[in-house]
């Protein structure tokens, strides 16, 4: 809300919580500020590139990144499996790296 406050045009992007996606809608609008939601999982190769496809008919330049989506396994590393081990990976890590490359050119 901040950044739209300050006239950056703001995709919000979200995998699940539909609710807090349209409270931040409610807000946008009652405020008159450029944000839009949308929905993707960023794991996912087909819906990343939906997500960036959707970015770049919108906009020709991206020049703030906010990443904060997380996840992972809450059990000492010795506890986690590979697969825990690849999950909270391709969430905290791989996902925004590959979001990054997609809005780079941009």
């Amino acid at each position: 809300l901040e950044l739209a406050r300050r006239g950056v045009k703001v995709f919000a992007l979200y995998a699940r919580n539909r609710k807090a996606a349209e409270e931040l809608e409610k807000q946008a609008k009652a405020e008159e500020l450029q944000i839009q939601t949308l929905r993707g999982d960023l794991t996912d190769e087909d819906k990343l590139q939906e997500l960036l496809t959707a970015i770049k008919e919108q906009t020709q330049q991206v020049d703030i990144l906010v990443h904060a989506a997380a996840s992972g396994v809450h059990n000492s590393a010795l506890e986690l499996s590979e697969k825990h081990m690849k999950w909270t990976f391709n969430v905290n890590v791989f996902s925004v790296h590959n979001l990054m490359r997609g809005i780079a050119p941009m």
